[in-house]
């Protein structure tokens, strides 16, 4: 309590109370529902940054559908539009002084090339013109080699985006703007590192596989596995595959040194392989006839799994079901087959144990999932190019197993081969038991 020194000092005390009891009856007075209105921001004002993000990342779930969808929301994060923030711990000069200090064996752990790879690529691709307009002041520039280093890093390992940016020192909308730039960059070159076998390279291909199955004519191997994604924002019943997750097609046909040499990508999950075969560009191509003696000379052929449709550049295995136990010719011709097409699921498989973020693609964006497969197939063979081949003891079984397993049940296309592609096959089963006959 005051004490009142003069009546002045009385009056204004009295006055400050009379104002103070107004105030506490006014809210004291609840106002109704149809009129009371409620600050949405109440109780942050005081609370850490991040807190704030997790109110606006709340607020645009209800408002928009996104759950945690970055690749929808990052650019309306308003933290993201800032400086980093100061209680985010950040790896300080991670690319000036960390990187160099890895040993050879650290830095292909960690980026999955050699150091001579990346030197490579960075020719390729170039430097990178002027400024890039990021969120971040610190990050207005940024060289091709870490642009790389960052782009690698993401696609080799399954680490979360927002411990990705932290690693490297930069917002996490910077670090989408960066991978994107030169995911879409390394994707754009499909044309020029994945192509058919030319003239000239037919004969060593038709070689190499004749070396590991005995099978002479074959120019490349059919294979379709499934890349998994988050669900879809648009049609996402189509991207349901039989195995219950969602996904996109990935069509690859290799040699038999791993490289691939044809890629298609995007397709949704929900449609069976076969489907996808004959809907895609490489089926459209071959065939046309004049077409196909491009690609597919001759005697040559690819080979397919026995759920994809018999053609007549396409040798497929007999269905087991239906195949009599006493027909070991079918049988043997099921067995080269098979020692064939494992040769395409090993080329997808060490793909995949190399780039480890497409055993999840964790996007909505159908796009941004194709872009992100395709440019990973790219870089698969620029590596081949390269000499930097990924060991055989760093290909986990079930990367391989995984792409076998992603083969789907019997689906439509199988009772519809030409009479042709028919007689081609029975005249391939004589072929190879005759081999077979001579050798005992």
């Amino acid at each position: 309590m005051w004490e009142s020194h003069n009546e002045f000092d009385d009056i204004t005390f009295v006055e400050e109370e009379e104002v103070s009891q107004e105030v506490t009856i006014q809210e004291d007075q609840e106002e109704p529902d149809a009129v009371k209105k409620v600050n949405p921001l109440s109780g942050l004002k005081h609370q850490d940054p991040l807190s704030l993000e997790a109110f606006f990342l709340d607020e645009l779930t209800r408002e928009i559908g996104y759950e945690t969808d970055e690749d929808a929301i990052i650019d309306v994060l308003p933290s993201e539009k800032e400086p980093p923030l100061p209680n985010i711990k950040r790896v300080d000069l991670y690319f000036e002084e960390t990187i160099p200090r890895m040993s050879d064996a650290e830095f292909r752990e960690n980026f999955r090339v050699k150091r001579s790879t990346l030197a490579c690529l960075v020719e390729i691709l170039g430097e990178r013109d002027g400024t890039f307009q990021s969120h971040c002041p610190i990050n207005s520039y940024m060289s091709r080699e870490r642009q790389l280093l960052l782009a690698l890093f993401y696609l080799g390992s399954t680490v979360s985006f927002r411990k990705i940016s932290e690693q490297f020192n930069m917002t996490m909308s910077s670090a989408f703007d960066f991978i994107d730039e030169v995911v879409e960059q390394l994707a754009n070159l499909k044309e020029i590192f994945i192509r058919m076998p030319s003239t000239h390279q037919m004969q060593g291909t038709v070689d190499g596989f004749y070396e590991v199955s005995g099978v002479q004519g074959v120019l490349g191997v059919v294979n379709d596995c499934h890349i998994p994604i988050r669900k879809p924002m648009h049609d996402p019943e189509t991207f349901s595959n039989w195995r219950g997750f969602f996904s996109v097609h990935l069509m690859t046909v290799s040699d038999a040194y791993d490289r691939l040499t044809d890629v298609c990508v995007g397709w949704p999950g929900g449609m069976h392989e076969a489907e996808v075969l004959d809907s895609g560009p490489l089926s459209a191509q071959l065939s046309r006839d004049d077409m196909r003696e491009n690609f597919v000379p001759g005697d040559c052929f690819l080979v397919g799994a026995e759920t994809l449709p018999l053609r007549p550049w396409l040798m497929t295995p007999y269905r087991a079901n239906r195949l009599p136990p006493s027909d070991a010719r079918k049988y043997y011709y099921n067995t080269k087959m098979e020692q064939t097409a494992e040769v395409g699921r090993r080329a997808v498989g060490v793909m995949r144990a190399r780039f480890r973020r497409l055993s999840f693609v964790d996007t909505k964006s159908v796009k941004k999932a194709v872009m992100l497969t395709c440019a990973s197939c790219v870089l698969h063979n620029m590596c081949l190019t390269l000499e930097d081949r990924w060991g055989e003891e760093l290909v986990e079984e079930d990367e391989v197993e995984g792409v076998k397993r992603a083969e789907g049940p019997p689906g439509p296309g199988g009772n519809l081969a030409p009479a042709g592609a028919h007689r081609r096959r029975n005249r391939l089963v004589e072929e190879l038991w005759s081999q077979r006959s001579r050798r005992t």
